[in-house]
């Protein structure tokens, strides 16, 4: 297993002889008084010593944030999660190489089998649509002659500025992909530097296990390896559930202010969304 894909440690949620409720309530209630803290330095401020106190317990609240909100989502996925997971392979050099060395191979989500897999997809009213015709209309201002498949379809314009010396053509392009900030670069770029692995709830001998055997395990001769929650949750290996929606059929992007906030969430939300069809397989996925 790629054990680099770190969660808090569970037993954090014990000390001090603690039982994980009364854990979680102070916790929260630490997070609390800091907030406090920051609001009263924050109107304290007169002198830059002020200043450097409040930054500085503006960093401890945000750390102290995060690390209640990993162990919130952890004790979570925890508790969603079932007692044996299974990931189903084909036979061949690299799957047994992989099982021989206890390892996990991580890909990308251009390789699997939905083509919408791993779309960003951010409930802000901005589709994908709308980006890519922004793209279109700029192509036909400019009269360029750019054949393109619209997933590439924003590189290829950009090359085109950039082997151009138009400063009219450069500026629209500038002010163009400024209004929209990096969305289409992440649009396009962002899951070739993802990695996922798959799991799944369904046993081998699951009434539905055939179609397991049959897409991932090369028409049912293959192997599948079963894994042990509590085996994962020691090691600090951090499965992430699947969550299937009817309307995955389309990418969503947020303007730049919003895509780059949580950006890590971002990417797991994405990662981990797949359309209601795909039900069937009870998925789990390691990203990162």
């Amino acid at each position: 297993m790629d054990e680099n894909n770190q969660t808090p440690n569970k037993n954090s949620q014990e000390n001090n002889g603690q039982s994980p409720q009364e854990a979680r309530a102070n916790a929260w209630r630490q997070l609390s008084s800091l907030l406090a803290k920051h609001y009263e330095l924050h109107d304290a401020i007169k002198t830059p010593e002020d200043y450097s106190k409040w930054c500085d317990n503006f960093a401890e609240t945000m750390i102290f944030f995060s690390n209640v909100v990993s162990q919130e989502s952890y004790d979570a996925i925890h508790r969603l999660m079932p007692d044996k997971i299974y990931k189903y392979f084909k036979v061949n050099e690299y799957s047994l190489k992989n099982f021989s060395n206890g390892n996990v191979w991580l890909s990308r989500p251009s390789e699997f089998n939905d083509p919408h897999d791993s779309s960003i997809h951010q409930a802000t009213g901005l589709t994908y649509n709308v980006l890519k015709q922004d793209l279109l209309q700029f192509v036909k201002k400019h009269n360029l002659q750019i054949n393109s498949d619209e997933q590439l379809l924003f590189h290829a314009i950009k090359s085109h500025v950039e082997s151009t010396q138009n400063q009219q053509l450069y500026n629209d392009f500038k002010r163009l992909t400024s209004f929209w900030g990096n969305s289409f670069e992440m649009m396009d770029n962002w899951s070739k530097y993802l990695g996922i692995s798959c799991f799944t709830e369904v046993k081998p001998d699951d009434d539905n296990a055939s179609l397991m055997w049959a897409h991932y395990a090369d028409n049912h001769s293959g192997f599948c390896l079963e894994y042990d929650k509590e085996m994962l949750f020691e090691k600090d290996i951090r499965l992430l559930p699947v969550n299937y929606v009817d309307n995955n059929d389309e990418k969503i992007i947020a303007p730049k202010h919003y895509i780059f906030a949580q950006t890590e969430w971002k990417y797991e939300r994405a990662a981990t969304m797949k359309s209601a069809c795909w039900q069937y397989e009870k998925e789990w996925r390691i990203v990162v």
